[in-house]
C-alpha cells in the first residue's frame, strides 16, 4: 500500500532498526535537523517539489481505494492511474540524471535538455510508461501467465469497440505489445481508460456508452493493473529514494 510503504520502514532490515534509532541523534546533530523518525529525516533532506508529488502520489491512492471499496470503479481507475503517474514522476525526480537520458526523455526536451524539472512536469503517463520500459522499472515478469493468456484477446475487445477507425495492422501491434512487456501494455490500458473521463474523446473518436457494465468492468480490471505496477514500483522507489537522501546529506555536509 502506496500510502505506509512509501513512507515507513517497511523495507529497512528489522536487525538494522535499533542501530538506526541510535544514530539518529547524531544525524540530526551533523545535518543540522530536529527529525524524530528517520522518515521524518528523509523528508527533511528533500526537496519541496519532491515532498509534495509524494503527497499527491499518497492522496490519490488513497481515493483510489474509497472509491474502490464504493465499487465506483471507473472514479478509482481515473485515481489509479493519477497514483501511477505520481508515483513514476517521483521515480523520475529521483534519478534525474539517468532519466536524462532516456529516449522519450530527449523527444520531449527537445531543444532544452538542462531544463529536467520544467520538461519532467510536462510529460504523462503514457511518457512515463516509455521511461519506465526503457530503464526496466517494470520487468515484464511481474504480469502472472493467466493474464499474459487473457489479456491479448480481451484488449483486442476493447480496441475494436473503442478505436473503431484504427487500421488492422495497428490494432495486431498493441495486441501483440502484450506478449512482450504486458505491463507495459496494461500502463497503456490504464491510460486509455482514465482518458475517457474527457467526453469530448467519446465524440471525437465516435464511441457509444452501450453497455455500462462492461465499462465498469474494464475498469476494474484496470485498477487490479495499476495495483500490480505500484507494488512494482514502490521497491524501485525505496532504493531511489535512500540513494537520494544519502546524496542529499553528503551535500549538507560538504557546505557546512
Amino acid at each position: 500500500m502506496l500510502s505506509s510503504a512509501i513512507v515507513s520502514n517497511k523495507f529497512i532490515n528489522p536487525d538494522e532498526i535499533p542501530a538506526l534509532v541510535e544514530l539518529l541523534p547524531f544525524a540530526n546533530k551533523v545535518l543540522n535537523t530536529n527529525a524524530r523518525t528517520w522518515n521524518e529525516l528523509s523528508e527533511a533532506l528533500l526537496p519541496p517539489n519532491i515532498k509534495t508529488v509524494k503527497r499527491l502520489g499518497v492522496m490519490y491512492e488513497q481515493q483510489m481505494l474509497l472509491c474502490r471499496d464504493a465499487k465506483a470503479y471507473f472514479p478509482a481507475c481515473v485515481m489509479s492511474a493519477s497514483m501511477l503517474e505520481a508515483l513514476l514522476l517521483l521515480l523520475c525526480m529521483l534519478n534525474a540524471p539517468t532519466v536524462a537520458t532516456t529516449r522519450r526523455y530527449k523527444e520531449r526536451a527537445g531543444k532544452n535538455p538542462d531544463d529536467f524539472d520544467g520538461t519532467i512536469c510536462r510529460l504523462g503517463l503514457d511518457d512515463f510508461a516509455d521511461i519506465s520500459t526503457e530503464l526496466n522499472w517494470i520487468p515484464a515478469s511481474l504480469i502472472s501467465d493467466e493474464w499474459r493468456v487473457s489479456m491479448p484477446e480481451a484488449y483486442r475487445e476493447i480496441i475494436e469497440m473503442r478505436h473503431q477507425n484504427m487500421s488492422k495492422a495497428n490494432r495486431d501491434v498493441h495486441i501483440n505489445s502484450f506478449n512482450k512487456n504486458p505491463a507495459y501494455s496494461l500502463m497503456l490500458l490504464l491510460n486509455m481508460m482514465r482518458n475517457k473521463m474527457h467526453p469530448g474523446r467519446w465524440i471525437r473518436q465516435k464511441n457509444e456508452l452501450q453497455n455500462e457494465e462492461a465499462f465498469s468492468a474494464w475498469a476494474q480490471v484496470a485498477v487490479v493493473a495499476a495495483a500490480h505496477i505500484r507494488d512494482c514500483l514502490l521497491q524501485q522507489h525505496q532504493a531511489a529514494l535512500v540513494e537520494y537522501c544519502k546524496q542529499r546529506a553528503f551535500s549538507r555536509l560538504k557546505i557546512t
